[in-house]
C-alpha cells in the first residue's frame, strides 16, 4: 500500500498537475481504498461466519455509525469552519484543535460507557442478544473514531487534502 501511494505521489510530481487535480486524485484514491476495504471485509466476514454473521455485523456497524455521529456532538462541523476561518492564527488553531480533541475524547468515552451499559442491561434495544454483544465489541473503537473525525475536520478546514486523504 505504501509503495502504491509513493508511485501515485511520484506521478503527480512528474505531471505537475494543478492543486485541484492533485486533491481530487488523492480523495478518489482514498475513497476507492475505503470502498475496496469494505468489500473485502464483507467477503471475509461472510466466508468465516456465514450470512447470519454478516447480518449481525452489518446491524452492529449500523448502530456504531449512528452512535459515532451522535457522539461527535457537532465538533467536527465546528472544527472545519473554525480552521477555515482562522488559518492565519496558528496559536488559536492549536488551542481549539487541542480543546476540541480533548472534548471529543471525553464526550465519546462517556457516550461509550453509557452505551456499553445499555448493551448489558437492555440488549433488546439492539434487536437481539447477538447484535448487542457485537455492538459492545465495536463500541470500544468509538472514542478513537470521534477524535479522528474531529482531527480530520481540522485538516479539511485547512484544505490539507493530501493529509486528509492519507489519514482517511
Amino acid at each position: 500500500m505504501g509503495r502504491i501511494a509513493f508511485e501515485v505521489a511520484a506521478a503527480f510530481a512528474r505531471l505537475r498537475l494543478s492543486l485541484f487535480a492533485k486533491n481530487l486524485a488523492w480523495l478518489t484514491f482514498a475513497n476507492a481504498t475505503l470502498a475496496l476495504s469494505g468489500i473485502l471485509l464483507s467477503v471475509i466476514i461472510d466466508y468465516s461466519n456465514g450470512a447470519a454473521g454478516l447480518g449481525i455485523f452489518n446491524q452492529s456497524f449500523g448502530h456504531y455509525t449512528i452512535f459515532s455521529a451522535l457522539a461527535t456532538l457537532g465538533l467536527a462541523n465546528g472544527s472545519v469552519r473554525f480552521a477555515a476561518e482562522h488559518q492565519d492564527n496558528p496559536a488559536e488553531l492549536r488551542q481549539v484543535f487541542t480543546s476540541n480533541g480533548l472534548l471529543a475524547l471525553i464526550s465519546a468515552s462517556i457516550f461509550t460507557a453509557l452505551l456499553l451499559m445499555a448493551t448489558n442491561q437492555a440488549p433488546s434495544l439492539f434487536a437481539d442478544q447477538q447484535v448487542a454483544e457485537a455492538t459492545a465489541v465495536i463500541l470500544l473503537a468509538l472514542p478513537f473514531t470521534v477524535v479522528n473525525r474531529v482531527l480530520l475536520a481540522f485538516e479539511n478546514g485547512l484544505q490539507n487534502i493530501r493529509a486528509l486523504s492519507q489519514l482517511k
